[in-house]
């Protein structure tokens, strides 16, 4: 099944207004039984990681993790990565209206293909330079090397 024509239509239904959006987030970890289990393993991995942690959120989607994440652990420093621009665009506006500072930002990028500027390395996933990985449905804890 084609998800796009569906995400780009709840996208503009919940985009108007940044209280539409909390309540589309709310919907989804109603909907989602996953939802749970990444705040879930995100809850647990908090626990051994650094205040100030580095999170690329790969694959964020519509951002409720991004944004739970900001709003749960205030020290982290979260790269949200999608590589559909209209979705960057909608989650850096929605970020920026409902988050203090800077610590969320959305950037377009195929992770397949994406260079870090840091690094100058191919894959976030091969740089290691992230304390968590958050993909699609999975968290995964990694050490900064």
């Amino acid at each position: 099944m084609h998800y796009d024509p569906i995400k780009e239509l709840l996208g503009r239904q919940f985009n108007r207004h940044p209280l539409l959006r909390r309540l589309f987030y709310q919907l989804l970890d109603i909907l989602l039984l996953r939802s749970w289990h990444v705040r879930k393993a995100l809850r647990r991995l908090s626990r051994s990681m650094p205040s100030q942690a580095a999170v690329l959120d790969a694959g964020m989607g519509f951002g409720q993790y991004s944004w739970w994440m900001a709003g749960r652990f205030p020290g982290w420093k979260i790269t949200a990565a999608d590589i559909k621009s209209e979705q960057v665009a909608d989650c850096n506006a929605f970020f920026n209206a409902t988050l203090p500072g800077e610590r969320v930002h959305a950037v377009e990028a195929d992770l397949v293909t994406w260079r870090q500027r840091r690094t100058g390395m191919t894959s976030p996933y091969a740089s290691m330079s992230w304390n968590i990985l958050r993909r699609t449905g999975r968290c995964s804890h990694h050490s900064k090397q």
